[in-house]
């Protein structure tokens, strides 16, 4: 089977514009990544066989959250452990399980609440895929919403230079 993975995000204009607002400076790394940044990330699988219900999933969530539980899921696969799980800040919307098989590098994704999906893709595509969009998406956040690169916690977390941008 032939899987390819791809990410993407969307952060409604309004509430970038609102959220460039607030003082950024005067919230701690939890309450950045827990309070603001909400929209949604899909993710994305084509796959030519027919036993796969469904080719994407749609996260509605923070994007700095879903972004360091991404960086968890990996983490703990390559630590060693085939299973983890990811949730969302209300701990009942996007809540997924994720099974990993070493023998065949194959990454089943599965929707806990509802059992509404079950997706399997090619880990090492699932993760370089996510890289790569974790990449692209803290370079854009950085410049939708300028006073994160002020923001001292955001930057050591996350190792950015900013004379970068």
């Amino acid at each position: 089977m032939k899987y390819n993975v791809y990410f993407d995000y969307k952060i409604d204009l309004f509430e970038i514009k609102k959220e460039n607002q607030i003082d950024f400076s005067a919230l701690s790394f939890q309450e950045l990544y827990a309070n603001l940044f909400d929209g949604r990330i899909y993710i994305f699988f084509n796959c030519k066989e027919k036993e796969i219900r469904k080719d994407f999933i749609l996260l509605k969530t923070g994007i700095i959250d879903y972004i360091l539980q991404f960086d968890g899921i990996i983490e703990e696969i390559d630590g060693g452990n085939n299973e983890t799980f990811t949730v969302s800040a209300d701990y009942y919307s996007n809540s997924l399980k994720y099974f990993y098989s070493d023998i065949s590098d194959e990454l089943t994704i599965s929707e806990v609440n509802d059992n509404l999906f079950s997706i399997t893709c090619n880990f090492s595509e699932f993760k370089l895929a996510y890289k790569n969009f974790r990449k692209l998406v803290l370079e854009e956040l950085i410049y939708y919403y300028p006073k994160l690169k002020d923001h001292i916690e955001f930057i050591n977390h996350f190792g950015y230079d900013t004379t970068l941008f």
